[in-house]
């Protein structure tokens, strides 16, 4: 009983609903889409710029291994050992015997 009484309302609310979507629709598709720049400003990335980063990276990385291996293969090497800690120094001598 009461369906029937507000069918023919709602049926015009929902025409009416949908005339404002489909107005919205096609007044967006007509000026386009808002301006939204003024408010957010992203910064696009520069793929070749991160490119060329990363080249001078790797050839920096290669530049030092170069001379760390002219290093290790040169000849004789000197190493020193430094005790940083006298206490912990003397307990690993201890514990291995010297």
């Amino acid at each position: 009983m009461f369906a029937n009484r507000h069918a023919p309302n709602s049926s015009k609310f929902l025409r009416l609903i949908g005339g404002f979507v489909l107005l919205a629709t096609l007044c967006r598709v007509w000026f386009g889409a808002f301006d939204l720049g003024t408010r957010v400003q992203a910064q696009i990335p520069d793929a070749g710029a991160q490119r060329l980063h990363l080249l001078e990276a790797v050839e920096k990385s290669n530049r030092i291994l170069s001379r760390i291996e002219r290093a290790l293969t040169s000849g004789v090497i000197k190493v020193e050992c430094v005790d940083a800690d006298k206490k912990s120094a003397t307990k690993r001598r201890t514990a291995t015997g010297r």
